[in-house]
């Protein structure tokens, strides 16, 4: 059996297994995020599941922007029925006996899989979701004579899942630096969908307001959705944070135990 006193799981971003490893102010990080887990993971399957069935059965809400929302709700729901609660039993099961230490690594290598997909599939989501509202915004007629599609929104959903399996899942430096690349690339790409749609809106309002344009413009502009789109902006920026959350604390947790390695 491997030394209990540095056992460390063989897969990226996890903790060490033995208690004796982990220092004073991890361990209340850890406790304190299991906790969170423990309390938002029914939330997170209840909520995401309401969205998800609300859009499909409420014939109102079977908008174009409400089905992309609703595949986004996929990847979260996903996180709260399997990688919260996987993350749940890997805190439970470092303060038993060394003889769960394989299964314990286990639960962390597939929590980690399962985890890491979920947050590519979510930001390549958030791109698709700033796509369809930067074409909403920016080309209103080809938008909605045919150019987005509820079919084709569900196909590039399917299309973002496919590709976050394949390139986290084959562990090749090639299909590590492609992730790379699509992540920085889908992030710049929501950033500046985010400006160029807050600018045309804002500047869609002050036109109205002043007065300076026809009642044909108006009409097309109530094709701009204000309200889904501060709900949008409001949903991408949450998103973003999140994303941005999970990234760090996972950089913080391989620092410390390479630091402690180093010990």
């Amino acid at each position: 059996m491997p030394d209990a006193t540095s056992l460390f799981c063989s897969s990226e971003f996890s903790l060490p297994i033995n208690l004796a490893n982990i220092s004073s102010g991890v361990y209340s990080v850890y406790a304190m995020k299991t906790a969170l887990h423990t309390f938002t993971f029914p939330l997170a399957i209840m909520l995401n599941i309401l969205v998800i069935v609300a859009v499909k059965t409420k014939r109102p809400l079977r908008t174009k922007s409400n089905i992309s929302l609703a595949c986004l709700a996929t990847t979260d729901f996903a996180v709260g029925l399997i990688v919260q609660p996987l993350n749940i039993i890997i805190f439970i099961s470092i303060h038993i006996d060394g003889k769960t230490q394989t299964l314990t690594c286990t639960f962390i290598k597939v929590s980690n899989i399962i985890g890491q997909t979920c947050v590519t599939a979510s930001l390549f989501h958030m791109f698709l979701i700033s796509g369809e509202r930067y074409l909403s915004i920016k080309h209103p007629f080809a938008y909605e004579n045919g150019l987005v599609t509820e079919a084709r929104i569900i196909m590039a959903s399917s299309l973002a899942w496919m590709c976050a399996l394949t390139i986290f899942n084959i562990n090749t430096d090639f299909f590590k630096g492609l992730e790379v690349f699509l992540s920085v690339a889908a992030i710049s790409a929501v950033v500046y969908f985010h400006i160029v749609i807050y600018k045309e809106v804002r500047r869609n309002a002050r036109q109205i307001i002043a007065n300076q344009v026809s009642l044909e413009e108006k009409e097309n502009a109530k094709i701009f959705d204000k309200p889904s789109t501060r709900d949008y902006n409001l949903f991408a920026t949450t998103a973003n944070i999140r994303y941005f959350r999970t990234v760090c604390i996972q950089w913080i947790a391989e620092e410390t135990i390479s630091i402690r390695q180093g010990k």
